[in-house]
């Protein structure tokens, strides 16, 4: 609030004492009603009034926060309602500088920080999501200044009816569209960023990469068999190309998009959930390397969460990031991961981890130069899309919902995404 120069009247620098102290001294001025605080700079400039009603005088930028004196107001200011249009700082394609060892967009710094709504394009239930429910995770992302959102579904829909590939490649489903389309759209309407796994190395209800093994190919040999990488490869091709319905952009030329991600923990083997092999170095190289024939915007991100050990399976050409999943506080390997991947000039970003881990591991994650973003798991809705509405459960033990009981938690979460971006913490959400 307050972008427009209407009702300028000062301008002030924070001193030794910092924000704090430049607000206890705007205060005493009675003309001040908007302190409009710029973090890089350190300068407020200082309103006289501000008008939510003039379009030009409110704004979403990150690197400013306004604070108003409260009993200098006649009526409550409403936060703007976002127009359909995405927030300007988050409108172009993400890139990883490796000089200044941090993500960007159009030059300027973007930490990848939110969390994990595996079911937007596809429920447990074989069913299309509910709208108001997908809009609420993206107003959910706004309300504790996340930056993306990681969805499998996006990505990951095969082998059962209601799925993007239900049995083959030809054609894709198109009643499955729909649900993938408006996920993106709500994603660029709110400006939160997306994370989608092209492939999950478990059986469940979205399908794995089993589904893509022709009749006679084990699943433990998709990653050699040739047949099945066809397959996926086709696969793949059809979804970057899609054009969206809604925006009428296709996924490749969609900065919504942060990263496109290999696959859904695919080093991990777990025959009990149906991982039954691990990605080969040669595999991955080939993959990425044929999605960059097709898409040259979106960061290739590498899923197979450090299996080939700690430096090879950082090491590629085409797979841009590493992300790996954290249930449990492991200091050495989060240290000698984020070491690894700088090594070899990856970024390193925490696709999962559980939402009660707290300290230390925030401040392990916060206080290394070397890690570039955390993604918590995970976010389910509540009925109809209301923020009062009873909780959609969905009963994994680290997921929550926008409901009173859980509130601490997500305020804690907020906190250390505000942290990573070096913005002000919140006393409530």
């Amino acid at each position: 609030m307050g972008e427009s120069r209407k009702f300028g009247y000062s301008v002030m620098v924070a001193g030794p004492g910092g924000i704090g102290t430049l607000l206890e001294k705007a205060i005493q001025d009675p003309k001040i009603v908007a302190i409009v605080y710029n973090w890089e700079t350190q300068t407020a400039f200082t309103k006289s009034g501000f008008r939510l009603s003039d379009p030009t005088d409110s704004a979403l930028n990150s690197k400013f926060t306004t604070f108003l004196v409260k009993s200098r107001i006649n009526s409550p200011p409403q936060t703007p309602i976002p127009s359909a249009s995405p927030k300007p700082a988050l409108s172009g394609f993400v890139r990883f500088d490796s000089g200044k060892n941090q993500f960007a967009i159009n030059d300027a710094k973007f930490v990848p920080v939110g969390f994990n709504a595996y079911w937007l394009g596809l429920t447990e239930e074989y069913t299309y999501p509910d709208r108001s429910q997908v809009t609420q995770m993206f107003q959910i992302a706004q309300k504790m200044a996340a930056t993306l959102i990681r969805s499998l579904t996006l990505g990951v829909s095969c082998g059962s009816p209601n799925s993007l590939r239900p049995n083959d490649n030809l054609p894709l489903n198109v009643h499955a569209w729909p649900a993938i389309d408006f996920a993106f759209a709500e994603a660029r309407k709110y400006g939160i960023k997306l994370i989608c796994p092209l492939l999950d190395a478990y059986s469940y209800f979205h399908g794995s990469y089993g589904d893509f093994c022709p009749p006679g190919v084990d699943k433990s040999n998709f990653f050699t068999n040739q047949d099945a990488r066809a397959a996926f490869k086709s696969y793949v091709s059809q979804w970057m190309n899609h054009v969206n319905s809604i925006t009428g952009i296709a996924i490749k030329d969609d900065p919504t998009l942060m990263c496109i991600e290999l696959g859904n923990e695919l080093g991990i083997y777990r025959p009990d959930a149906g991982s039954i092999a691990v990605p080969t170095r040669e595999w991955i190289t080939d993959v990425s390397a044929y999605i960059k024939t097709i898409d040259r915007n979106h960061l290739v991100l590498n899923g197979s969460d450090e299996c080939l050990g700690s430096d090879t399976s950082r090491d590629f050409e085409a797979s841009a990031t590493v992300d790996v999943y954290f249930y449990s506080v492991d200091t050495n390997r989060i240290l000698s991961g984020a070491d690894n991947s700088a090594r070899v000039a990856r970024p390193y970003v925490i696709g999962e981890y559980a939402p009660d881990l707290a300290d230390p591991f925030f401040k392990i994650v916060e206080g290394n130069s070397k890690i570039h973003g955390s993604v918590f798991w995970g976010m389910y809705p509540n009925q109809n899309g209301s923020f009062s509405g009873q909780p959609v459960i969905h009963s994994d033990g680290f997921t929550l919902n926008w409901i009173p009981s859980d509130m601490s938690k997500l305020l804690m979460l907020s906190n250390h995404m505000r942290r990573m971006q070096q913005t002000p913490e919140v006393s409530a959400l």
